[in-house]
């Protein structure tokens, strides 16, 4: 990436002083330093030559100290003349500077020739010239002249210029002089300290320091670096004193040890470029480079001190950071651009492959979103981008990352997610989007309610790099505006047609007759005392052909099919053997299962639960059924009843993903039903988002003014739980608390927990679940009763 402001001519006069002053800070003898400064100069302002020409030890004339050329023989030849030959004042342009004391230009030599010298200017191509006096503290040091092959007069930059570089020649010609007079040590400390007259000129803050580092001199100019601290300050005391906090770009603190002066002092090395950063009075950040040099002669080892100099890059670090900024943010909406996305995109597969976790992508477009620019104008399109942007970033997590991929297209990066969970969880997430921007929007006294079809892609399931995830959720997005927009699509490779639909319908029955279904278990625990209290019971199906498949991928179709009702027979009657393997190994852990809205359908559902559970002679009160808020709130099909037997029958019934869908307060209040699940889109962004913690602390407060407790969903971070905790939510699952787990791994972990709670002093037998209400239906009986 080309520097900041490399193409803009008064960036690079800036940058000329930097390399300029970087090479005084070396110390490069005069004539070195002069080429150098020359060069510098012509490549920053398009001329040919350049010359410094230096006043005699007697005073008498001026000689060529050196210079710096194009490669062109003429301009070679002009050059080398100039080095064998001395003027005087008044002769040639450097000459008239040195009798006026004023800088003088030409824009046409051939009017001139005198100022060149006898028509070599012509010879070698040079049209235009400027010369300007080096002069400090009023005693003249020499003349700085530039050359050009262009008719052209000197801009005020390039005075200014000018007349800036020719002072810093002036002063460094004074400080070399004063370096080889320095003799003995206390010669040095007289010596550095005269050459603070010379470093007033300069434009850098310039310290010198003795060989135990204290302060000898230093210029006016470091007050200016460092506002608050005045040149009488520092004399005597260490640079940038610890007030200002002052550390190194890497984060490093500034000592004694580390400081670049100190350094410089201790090694006898040069220290180049040490960027630090310190605290500013007013408390901005401020930051340097530092350039040491040290003082030697040439039989010592040891430096007789130290000169630094202390050159002001807060500007340009900002400058450098704002051209970072928008080269990775998108101008309009200010979020992340495809470029960064893909680079936080490709660090989060790295971290899921190392830590067995899944990433996936949200592919949002906004529906019809073209109508609006055509109909009222880009303007408010670009307004409503920006009001679709900041809704976006409510909802996103601070691990994750929303990025702008173009026109009306988002992107939604959702990290770390436990692999058994990730497609509930993208599903999920991908309902909270849609719903946050369904929700009306006012731009340009125009309401909007946006649609939006979201594809998703999940790594390593659908990709195995981010250049599939991203090509596969496009895919899926596509997917989803071809099945009528306004929802989301999994990524699926290829169309869903009904011939494959047939066969993942005849591999669910075998599924059935095969047993390939697999319970597993996740841990559900008290959050008022940590202790496990139960679990929730989770159909997987472990394909032949396809792996482990979760239930967000063949549910949807056994539920269409109808297959879900022998499935979930096969859920209960497993439930149920499990809770009577466990009684007989003396554990008793409350279990919940899910019902799906079909099998609600069923008048005998009830005594179908209830014959399982008193076939294996348990407690009914030890069960709690999970229903969809969607079903709970149907008045048709019998729901009431049921809920009713069930309750009646001694069984807790539980609103699942509550919040998800859409619930009457009066319908709620009738229902038999114990306890609200607080859906996990919402748990999502606690506590970070106040909209999101404000919606799970109603939720709380609305279950506990009905009576109800609550059950978090999809705790995974400490703080949550903390949240959860202080605001009364009485349990809890997630994978911050316990991964789902197959019935022989949730042994252990209950058997753990019962060995825990026993070997507290202080313990009496574990906590039993609740005993029921009332006693069960008059109509109810075991099925094995006599």
């Amino acid at each position: 990436m080309p520097p900041p402001g490399a193409d803009d001519p008064r960036a690079r006069l800036l940058d000329l002083h930097e390399q300029i002053s970087i090479s005084i800070d070396a110390l490069e003898a005069p004539e070195k330093l002069f080429t150098r400064a020359c060069e510098l100069l012509c490549a920053a302002t398009d001329r040919q030559l350049g010359q410094v020409w230096q006043v005699s030890g007697d005073g008498a004339q001026m000689r060529c100290a050196g210079g710096w050329h194009a490669a062109d023989g003429q301009l070679a030849s002009f050059h080398a003349a100039a080095l064998t030959e001395g003027i005087g004042r008044g002769q040639r342009l450097a000459g008239r500077v040195w009798e006026t004391g004023r800088p003088i230009w030409t824009s046409d030599l051939s009017r001139e020739p005198n100022l060149a010298g006898s028509g070599r200017a012509g010879m070698a191509g040079l049209k235009s010239a400027v010369a300007v006096p080096m002069t400090l503290a009023g005693q003249f040091e020499g003349v700085l002249e530039m050359y050009g092959s262009v008719s052209t007069l000197p801009g005020r930059e390039l005075m200014a210029t000018m007349r800036s570089l020719a002072a810093q020649l002036a002063a460094y010609c004074d400080h070399w002089r004063a370096r080889e007079r320095l003799g003995s040590r206390e010669e040095n400390s007289k010596e550095l300290s005269a050459l603070e007259e010379g470093f007033a000129s300069l434009p850098d803050g310039v310290i010198v320091q003795d060989s135990h580092g204290g302060v000898a001199a230093c210029n006016p100019k470091i007050a200016r670096i460092v506002p608050g601290l005045s040149a009488e300050q520092l004399t005597g005391q260490y640079p940038i004193p610890a007030e200002f906090e002052p550390a190194f770009e890497d984060g490093s603190h500034w000592s004694a040890d580390t400081a670049p002066p100190m350094r410089t002092l201790r090694s006898g090395e040069a220290v180049h470029e040490a960027i630090v950063s310190f605290r500013r009075p007013d408390g901005a950040t401020a930051w340097v480079a530092i350039n040491c040099q040290p003082l030697q002669r040439g039989a010592e080892e040891r430096p007789y001190g130290v000169v630094s100099s202390f050159t002001d890059i807060t500007e340009r670090r900002e400058n450098e950071k704002r051209i970072v900024h928008l080269a990775y943010h998108d101008k309009l909406t200010d979020l992340p651009n495809r470029a960064l996305m893909n680079n936080h995109l490709d660090l989060a597969l790295a971290r899921a492959r190392r830590s067995d976790l899944s990433v996936a992508l949200l592919y949002l477009d906004l529906d019809d979103f073209k109508l609006v620019n055509d109909s009222l104008g880009h303007e408010v399109g670009d307004q409503l981008l920006r009001q679709t942007a900041a809704r976006l970033d409510e909802i996103t997590r601070a691990t994750d990352l929303l990025a702008r991929q173009a026109g009306d297209e988002f992107m939604l990066v959702l990290t770390d997610l436990p692999s058994d969970d990730a497609v509930e969880a993208a599903g999920n997430v991908a309902q909270q989007v849609r719903r946050k921007l369904e929700a009306a929007v006012t731009v340009a006294d125009a309401e909007f309610q946006l649609g939006v079809s979201i594809g998703i892609s999940v790594y390593p399931r659908d990709a195995s790099d981010s250049a599939e995830l991203l090509e596969h959720g496009e895919t899926a997005m596509y997917q989803a505006k071809n099945a009528g927009r306004g929802g989301h699509a999994f990524f699926t490779h290829g169309e869903v047609d009904p011939l494959e639909r047939l066969s993942m319908t005849s591999q669910l029955r075998t599924a059935l007759e095969r047993e390939e279904f697999e319970l597993y278990y996740q841990p559900l625990f008290d959050l008022s005392d940590g202790c496990l209290y139960g679990a929730e019971a989770l159909i997987r199906w472990k394909s032949p052909s396809r792996g482990l498949v979760a239930p967000l991928e063949f549910i949807p179709l056994a539920e269409d099919t109808g297959l879900i009702e022998p499935i979930g027979d096969w859920v209960i009657q497993e439930v149920c053997r499990q809770a009577a393997e466990w009684r007989e190994a003396d554990l008793e852990p409350h279990l919940s299962f899910n019902v799906s809205p079909r099998q609600l359908r069923k008048e005998d559902l009830a005594r179908a639960i209830c014959d399982r559970i008193g076939a294996q002679r348990l407690n009914p009160s030890q069960f709690t059924v999970e229903i969809t808020e969607t079903a709970a709130m149907q008045e048709s099909g019998g729901v009431s009843p049921i809920l009713g037997e069930l309750a009646q029958a001694g069984l807790r019934v539980a609103i699942d993903d509550f919040g998800a869908g859409y619930s009457s307060l009066g319908r709620l209040r009738e229902l038999p039903v114990q306890t609200l699940k607080i859906d996990r889109a919402f748990l999502y962004q606690v506590p970070e988002r106040s909209e999101a913690t404000s919606i799970v602390q109603a939720i709380i407060r609305l279950a506990a003014g009905l009576g109800m407790r609550t059950i978090a969903e999809g705790i995974e971070t400490q703080e949550q739980l903390d949240f959860l905790k202080a605001e009364g939510c009485s349990h809890g699952q997630g994978f911050h608390l316990g991964r789902p787990l197959p019935a022989r791994e949730m042994t252990a972990l209950l058997h753990a927990q019962r060995s825990l709670w026993e070997s507290r002093p202080e313990a009496g037998p574990p906590p039993a679940p609740p005993a029921p209400p009332v006693g069960p239906p008059p109509w109810y009986e075991p099925a094995d009763a006599e």
